[in-house]
Protein backbone atom coordinates (compact mmCIF):
# COMPACT_ATOMS: atom_id res chain seq x y z
CA UNK A 1 0.00 0.00 0.00
CA UNK A 2 1.21 3.58 -1.17
CA UNK A 3 0.26 6.35 0.99
CA UNK A 4 1.08 10.18 1.17
CA UNK A 5 0.87 12.28 4.44
CA UNK A 6 0.36 16.15 4.71
CA UNK A 7 1.31 17.47 8.30
CA UNK A 8 0.85 21.07 8.61
CA UNK A 9 -1.09 24.21 10.27
CA UNK A 10 -4.36 26.03 9.01
CA UNK A 11 -7.13 27.58 10.34
CA UNK A 12 -5.82 27.69 13.64
CA UNK A 13 -5.03 24.25 13.84
CA UNK A 14 -2.31 21.55 13.41
CA UNK A 15 -3.36 18.96 10.88
CA UNK A 16 -2.25 15.71 9.75
CA UNK A 17 -3.46 14.19 6.88
CA UNK A 18 -3.18 10.56 5.46
CA UNK A 19 -4.29 9.63 1.88
CA UNK A 20 -4.06 6.49 0.12
CA UNK A 21 -2.97 6.41 -3.16
CA UNK A 22 -2.72 2.78 -4.27
CA UNK A 23 -3.86 0.13 -4.52
CA UNK A 24 -6.93 1.43 -6.87
CA UNK A 25 -9.07 -0.60 -4.76
CA UNK A 26 -8.35 1.22 -1.59
CA UNK A 27 -7.51 4.79 -3.27
CA UNK A 28 -9.03 7.15 -1.76
CA UNK A 29 -9.47 6.23 2.21
CA UNK A 30 -8.38 9.60 4.08
CA UNK A 31 -7.57 9.97 7.75
CA UNK A 32 -7.56 13.98 8.63
CA UNK A 33 -6.30 14.63 12.62
CA UNK A 34 -6.82 17.98 13.78
CA UNK A 35 -5.33 19.26 16.86
CA UNK A 36 -6.43 22.94 17.75
CA UNK A 37 -3.39 25.11 19.19
CA UNK A 38 -5.46 26.12 21.97
CA UNK A 39 -6.72 23.12 23.00
CA UNK A 40 -5.47 19.76 24.68
CA UNK A 41 -8.04 17.41 22.33
CA UNK A 42 -7.80 16.41 18.49
CA UNK A 43 -10.49 15.51 16.36
CA UNK A 44 -10.70 12.82 13.89
CA UNK A 45 -12.24 12.46 10.35
CA UNK A 46 -12.42 9.56 8.46
CA UNK A 47 -13.34 9.15 4.57
CA UNK A 48 -13.96 6.07 3.16
CA UNK A 49 -15.25 5.35 -0.38
CA UNK A 50 -17.59 2.66 0.31
CA UNK A 51 -19.81 4.45 1.87
CA UNK A 52 -18.80 7.84 0.65
CA UNK A 53 -19.33 9.26 3.60
CA UNK A 54 -16.91 11.28 5.97
CA UNK A 55 -16.96 10.41 9.53
CA UNK A 56 -15.81 12.37 12.50
CA UNK A 57 -14.72 9.84 15.17
CA UNK A 58 -14.86 9.21 18.92
CA UNK A 59 -12.16 9.21 20.76
CA UNK A 60 -12.69 5.45 21.22
CA UNK A 61 -12.92 4.94 17.53
CA UNK A 62 -9.49 6.26 17.10
CA UNK A 63 -8.16 2.95 17.75
CA UNK A 64 -9.60 0.63 15.26
CA UNK A 65 -7.52 -0.76 12.79
CA UNK A 66 -6.41 1.14 10.05
CA UNK A 67 -6.43 -1.10 6.98
CA UNK A 68 -6.49 -4.24 8.27
CA UNK A 69 -2.71 -3.85 9.86
CA UNK A 70 -1.54 -3.53 13.29
CA UNK A 71 -1.45 0.06 13.69
CA UNK A 72 -4.51 2.12 14.71
CA UNK A 73 -6.19 5.73 13.24
CA UNK A 74 -4.81 7.23 16.66
CA UNK A 75 -1.14 5.89 15.58
CA UNK A 76 -1.59 7.78 12.20
CA UNK A 77 -2.28 11.18 13.67
CA UNK A 78 -1.69 13.02 17.43
CA UNK A 79 -0.74 10.38 20.22
CA UNK A 80 -3.33 11.83 23.02
CA UNK A 81 -3.14 9.02 26.01
CA UNK A 82 -5.76 10.55 28.17
CA UNK A 83 -4.09 12.93 30.26
CA UNK A 84 -2.01 11.34 32.24
CA UNK A 85 0.59 13.28 31.51
CA UNK A 86 4.55 11.63 30.64
CA UNK A 87 7.34 11.48 33.27
CA UNK A 88 11.01 11.08 33.11
CA UNK A 89 11.62 7.57 34.76
CA UNK A 90 15.27 7.63 33.93
CA UNK A 91 17.47 6.63 31.16
CA UNK A 92 18.32 3.77 29.22
CA UNK A 93 19.76 2.33 26.09
CA UNK A 94 18.17 1.15 22.45
CA UNK A 95 20.11 -0.31 19.81
CA UNK A 96 23.50 1.31 21.56
CA UNK A 97 21.51 4.57 21.90
CA UNK A 98 21.52 6.90 24.91
CA UNK A 99 17.38 7.61 25.52
CA UNK A 100 15.26 9.17 28.15
CA UNK A 101 12.64 6.83 29.46
CA UNK A 102 9.23 8.50 29.75
CA UNK A 103 6.13 6.52 31.77
CA UNK A 104 2.77 7.61 31.24
CA UNK A 105 -0.12 6.62 33.26
CA UNK A 106 -3.74 7.32 31.05
CA UNK A 107 -6.92 8.54 32.82
CA UNK A 108 -9.63 6.63 32.08
CA UNK A 109 -8.08 5.63 28.91
CA UNK A 110 -10.33 2.53 27.15
CA UNK A 111 -7.35 0.63 26.37
CA UNK A 112 -4.15 1.45 27.93
CA UNK A 113 -3.43 1.49 31.76
CA UNK A 114 0.17 2.56 30.59
CA UNK A 115 2.59 3.51 28.32
CA UNK A 116 6.32 3.39 28.21
CA UNK A 117 8.20 5.99 25.68
CA UNK A 118 12.18 5.21 25.13
CA UNK A 119 13.38 9.14 22.99
CA UNK A 120 16.87 9.59 21.63
CA UNK A 121 18.38 12.39 23.90
CA UNK A 122 19.97 13.68 21.03
CA UNK A 123 16.59 14.39 18.68
CA UNK A 124 14.34 13.91 20.66
CA UNK A 125 12.38 11.29 18.39
CA UNK A 126 10.97 8.16 20.02
CA UNK A 127 12.98 5.47 19.00
CA UNK A 128 10.32 2.60 20.70
CA UNK A 129 7.15 2.94 22.59
CA UNK A 130 5.47 0.12 24.61
CA UNK A 131 1.90 0.20 25.49
CA UNK A 132 0.22 -2.30 28.44
CA UNK A 133 -3.21 -3.04 28.56
CA UNK A 134 -5.68 -2.84 31.44
CA UNK A 135 -4.25 -5.72 33.26
CA UNK A 136 -1.24 -4.52 32.71
CA UNK A 137 0.66 -6.60 29.96
CA UNK A 138 2.63 -5.49 26.87
CA UNK A 139 -0.09 -5.52 24.46
CA UNK A 140 1.95 -4.17 21.84
CA UNK A 141 5.41 -2.32 20.87
CA UNK A 142 6.39 0.30 18.10
CA UNK A 143 9.51 0.92 17.38
CA UNK A 144 11.22 3.41 15.13
CA UNK A 145 14.29 3.96 13.10
CA UNK A 146 15.77 7.28 13.01
CA UNK A 147 18.12 8.19 9.90
CA UNK A 148 19.36 11.97 8.78
CA UNK A 149 17.53 13.23 6.11
CA UNK A 150 18.85 16.93 4.47
CA UNK A 151 20.60 17.12 7.52
CA UNK A 152 17.40 16.65 9.97
CA UNK A 153 16.54 13.74 12.23
CA UNK A 154 13.80 12.04 10.65
CA UNK A 155 11.77 8.63 11.63
CA UNK A 156 12.20 6.63 8.41
CA UNK A 157 10.53 3.43 9.65
CA UNK A 158 7.98 2.60 11.96
CA UNK A 159 7.37 -1.19 12.69
CA UNK A 160 4.28 -1.79 15.11
CA UNK A 161 4.56 -5.50 17.22
CA UNK A 162 1.07 -6.77 18.50
CA UNK A 163 2.36 -9.03 20.85
CA UNK A 164 -1.42 -10.30 21.95
CA UNK A 165 -1.89 -11.37 18.00
CA UNK A 166 1.34 -12.21 17.45
CA UNK A 167 1.16 -9.69 13.98
CA UNK A 168 3.32 -7.07 13.20
CA UNK A 169 2.86 -4.51 10.30
CA UNK A 170 5.66 -1.91 8.86
CA UNK A 171 5.51 1.78 7.84
CA UNK A 172 8.27 2.50 5.68
CA UNK A 173 9.08 6.61 4.85
CA UNK A 174 10.82 6.59 1.27
CA UNK A 175 9.85 10.58 0.44
CA UNK A 176 10.23 13.55 2.64
CA UNK A 177 9.77 17.28 1.54
CA UNK A 178 10.36 19.80 3.82
CA UNK A 179 8.83 23.28 4.09
CA UNK A 180 6.38 22.49 1.37
CA UNK A 181 3.26 25.09 1.02
CA UNK A 182 0.58 23.52 0.99
CA UNK A 183 -3.09 24.59 0.34
CA UNK A 184 -5.23 25.20 3.35
CA UNK A 185 -7.98 23.27 1.20
CA UNK A 186 -6.26 19.86 2.02
CA UNK A 187 -7.22 20.20 5.72
CA UNK A 188 -10.89 20.86 4.90
CA UNK A 189 -13.06 17.50 6.12
CA UNK A 190 -15.55 18.71 3.49
CA UNK A 191 -12.81 18.04 0.74
CA UNK A 192 -12.14 14.60 1.75
CA UNK A 193 -14.03 12.80 -0.67
CA UNK A 194 -12.08 13.88 -3.97
CA UNK A 195 -8.75 14.35 -1.46
CA UNK A 196 -6.96 11.57 -3.24
CA UNK A 197 -7.30 13.46 -6.24
CA UNK A 198 -6.11 16.75 -5.37
CA UNK A 199 -3.16 18.24 -7.70
CA UNK A 200 -1.16 18.27 -4.15
CA UNK A 201 -0.30 14.62 -4.41
CA UNK A 202 1.19 15.00 -7.70
CA UNK A 203 3.79 17.93 -7.57
CA UNK A 204 4.90 15.25 -3.95
CA UNK A 205 4.90 11.70 -5.66
CA UNK A 206 6.71 12.59 -9.04
CA UNK A 207 10.30 12.92 -9.75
Amino acid sequence: MEAGQANGNANGAHWILTVVLEPPDARGIAFLDKEATTATTSFKYVYLPATKRVLEFTPVQGYDAFFATDFTYQDLGFVLLGGGGEKLVGTDTRDGKKVYKLEDHPINHPYYSKVISYVATDSLLPVERDFYDRAGNLYKTERCTIETVDGVPTITKIVMNNVNSGGSSEIDVTKVIRDKKMPADIFNPKHLPNIAEDPFWKTVTQP
